[in-house]
């Protein structure tokens, strides 16, 4: 079941953090105009990136902190249950108090060659990649290509359930940037 949800948006200098008071166990990041970071009530900083809608433990305070290089404009949305709208791309459940490994990797310059993604972590509980380009991934194991690959829409964020190792291809050309995190026990 849906619920109403309080909206909030804010502009961020860069290196600063905008404090927000909004008690609940939902949160939506609807926008955003460059990268950022959350910290929920005193636990750790975790990246996150629009389009996510994080299930967590309650919470009282949220800390969103502006890690890019220029002043960033951010969007969210807080409830004690589910938001519903249109504007969300992906839904993951997120442990949020300190011990919870969230770890961005370094994003994946993708070419015709099978390039390794994520390396095999049995800790790992999720694999998000965020396509970031203009053409179709293709994503599997080492010997994937664009014949037998599952496909990574361009534009499209993904989260995976494995612990595996993950690579990505490209049918044709080369430079393609996808963004890796990772989230484990």
């Amino acid at each position: 079941m849906s619920v109403n949800f309080e909206p909030f948006k804010r502009v961020i200098p860069v290196g600063e953090r905008a404090l927000i008071h909004a008690p609940g166990t939902n949160i939506a990041f609807f926008s955003s105009t460059g990268e950022f970071k959350v910290q929920f009530d005193d636990g750790n900083e975790s990246n996150v990136f629009a389009g996510l809608q994080l299930q967590t433990e309650y919470f009282e305070n949220i800390a969103i902190v502006n890690n890019d290089s220029v002043e960033i404009t951010v969007e969210i949305g807080v409830a004690d249950g589910l938001i519903r709208d249109s504007r969300l791309q992906v839904t993951t459940i997120l442990a949020t108090r300190a011990g919870t490994n969230v770890k961005t990797l370094p994003a994946v310059s993708v070419d015709t060659t099978a390039a390794l993604a994520a390396p095999a972590n049995n800790d790992r509980t999720e694999l998000h990649l965020d396509n970031k380009s203009a053409v179709d991934l293709f994503y599997g194991d080492d010997t994937v290509t664009a014949a037998n690959g599952q496909t990574l829409l361009a534009g499209e964020k993904l989260i995976l359930d494995t612990s595996g190792n993950v690579y990505l291809v490209a049918g044709s050309g080369s430079g393609f940037d996808v963004r890796v995190m990772e989230v484990g026990k």
